[in-house]
């Protein structure tokens, strides 16, 4: 390559290499970074190169090194073998990064090639992990039994009036929209029901079509509290969307629509209810932050004696605690242990109660 285009290439190839990591989530990041150090590790334990080259048998060095991660014998915790799903991701990222780095047309490269036919002894050995693995411990869908108890419950002591009423509202949206729990509260990274994958749905992300024909920004609507509100009732609605903006598995600009049905169980009302929750504090000293970027999450939590008027968030802990708690009041009726319930379970339960109302599992993926 020419001295003077080779700073440039460079240049552009960081730039490159910048955006396909932006391609997949933190999370698929982190698992791959430890996939490649931990191969490292035990290529310098073998005195093997990265790429195996020069050893007399790779397949071999690969069977061992998936079954050490299997035993979990890189691992600092936990007692059962990993999965083999997990374990075949390992082997997926160190293929991915390999191919990167050598010329895989070369003879005894071929098994870097990603997304290439894994070799036949390496397939038998993941299959066999597979075949061994329990079963996987799923979160267990809810149905509207328990959602109603949730809405028709006096607020906990440990919760104000403002914390329960936006935990209802955002029930009912993850189980109609089939929301993950990151899109509609907000994950904690320390919690157990930490959700990395969502990306929350904000104030701007909302609208309505009106029977009328007219279309609604939720962003645009106007506080109720005001002598000339020119807003809509809740009846008005016909469709209340979400416009999926960084959300996982989707394009971004579409919209995902449920129709005004009326009742304690309908997500138009209760979209309408968050939406208001904001706008309903326009004033400077009151308002949220980030404005049309507020997470639906949010709750405005008023002034009392000892502590001063702010914005707090719903987390998907106390979802999960709303939810076990309404479970555990109907569970004779339900049969559903509170104890196996997440806020997850919302998205599980919106799904099931569309195959059982003879939805096809295409149109649910969607």
């Amino acid at each position: 390559m020419p001295q003077s285009t080779r700073h440039a290439f460079f240049s552009d190839l960081r730039v490159a290499k910048t955006w396909e990591l932006q391609a997949h989530v933190a999370s698929t990041q982190r698992h791959a970074a430890t996939a490649w150090r931990r191969w490292q590790y035990f290529c310098q334990e073998h005195n093997f190169k990265t790429d195996l080259s020069g050893c007399p048998s790779p397949i071999a060095a690969l069977q061992v090194f998936l079954v050490r991660i299997r035993q979990r014998r890189y691992d600092k915790g936990g007692k059962e073998p990993i999965r083999a799903d997990t374990v075949s991701k390992h082997l997926s990222a160190i293929v991915q990064e390999n191919g990167l780095l050598v010329d895989t047309t070369l003879p005894g490269q071929s098994i870097w090639t990603p997304g290439a036919k894994r070799p036949l002894a390496i397939a038998h050995l993941l299959r066999a992990f597979a075949r061994t693995d329990p079963a996987p411990n799923r979160v267990w869908p809810i149905n509207t039994t328990i959602l109603i108890k949730l809405l028709t419950m006096r607020h906990p002591s440990k919760y104000s009036e403002e914390q329960w009423e936006a935990i209802k509202d955002l029930a009912i949206m993850g189980f109609f929209y089939l929301l993950r729990p990151g899109e509609y509260a907000y994950s904690v990274p320390a919690e157990k029901e930490k959700d990395s994958h969502g990306k929350p749905f904000r104030v701007k992300h909302v609208s309505f079509l009106l029977n009328n024909g007219t279309y609604k920004l939720g962003h645009q609507m106007t506080s109720l509290g005001r002598k000339r509100c020119n807003d809509f009732k809740p009846e008005a609605i016909k469709i209340a969307a979400l416009s999926f903006d960084d959300q996982k598995s989707t394009a971004k600009g579409d919209k995902v629509c449920q129709q005004y049905r009326g009742g304690m169980l309908c997500p138009g009302e209760a979209l309408y209810r968050r939406v208001h929750s904001f706008v309903g504090h326009q004033a400077k000293a009151d308002r949220h932050p980030k404005g049309i970027d507020a997470p639906l999450y949010a709750y405005y939590s008023p002034r009392t004696a000892t502590k001063k008027a702010t914005w707090k968030n719903v987390t998907t802990a106390q979802l999960t605690d709303a939810l076990r708690r309404a479970a555990t009041l109907c569970e004779k009726e339900t049969g559903i242990p509170p104890k196996l319930i997440t806020a997850r379970s919302l998205r599980a339960g919106g799904a099931t109660a569309l195959l059982c109302a003879g939805v096809g599992k295409d149109i649910v993926k969607i």
